[in-house]
């Protein structure tokens, strides 16, 4: 029986998912726009067809508008945010224990600063203290596939320090 659930918006191809789906003491539910491997309700985050209140929410949102603020030859228009606020609206309406938002640095630009960031991974949202080895994060970007998806998917090393630092807390260890 699930004992923790773990909601995943925008989950993409499931990078936050390695960690809570491996283990049948997390009920875990990916949403997305588009079928993926990580998906297992296909919808908009801004029509959330989810009601429950998980133990940890997870979101990550296309980041390749916030990228380009890195680019200052580019004259892009202002990023669209309405899949960031709708991320937010989510936190509002679900009521998670736990909350983080992965996206990149440039999304400071235009919002506001990332709690952390663990390598290329800018986080926002409130969870308990992790414990990462960014040694293993280090370069993992640069080196992955072509697809900003596969660029983008969330390391498996990040996922088990969250799902950890979760575990810790709401079993009071």
């Amino acid at each position: 029986m699930s004992r923790f659930t773990h909601v995943d918006l925008c989950a993409g191809r499931g990078g936050w998912q390695h960690a809570t789906a491996a283990d049948d003491r997390w009920q875990t539910i990916g949403l997305d726009i588009r079928p993926m491997a990580g998906v297992d309700v296909q919808g908009d985050v801004s029509q959330l067809p989810l009601d429950c209140a998980p133990t940890l929410l997870t979101m990550s949102p296309p980041c390749t508008e916030f990228a380009r603020w890195m680019l200052p030859w580019l004259d892009e228009p202002t990023p669209d945010l309405s899949l960031v606020e709708a991320c937010l609206a989510a936190v509002r309406a679900l009521e998670p224990d736990w909350w983080v938002m992965e996206n990149s640095r440039g999304l400071h630009q235009y919002w506001e600063p990332a709690r952390t960031h663990i390598g290329p991974y800018y986080l926002w949202g409130e969870w308990p203290a992790m414990d990462v080895d960014a040694s293993a994060i280090d370069g993992k970007m640069a080196t992955s596939g072509e697809r900003p998806a596969e660029r983008a998917e969330i390391p498996a090393v990040l996922s088990k320090a969250l799902k950890g630092a979760v575990e810790r807390m709401e079993v009071g260890e």
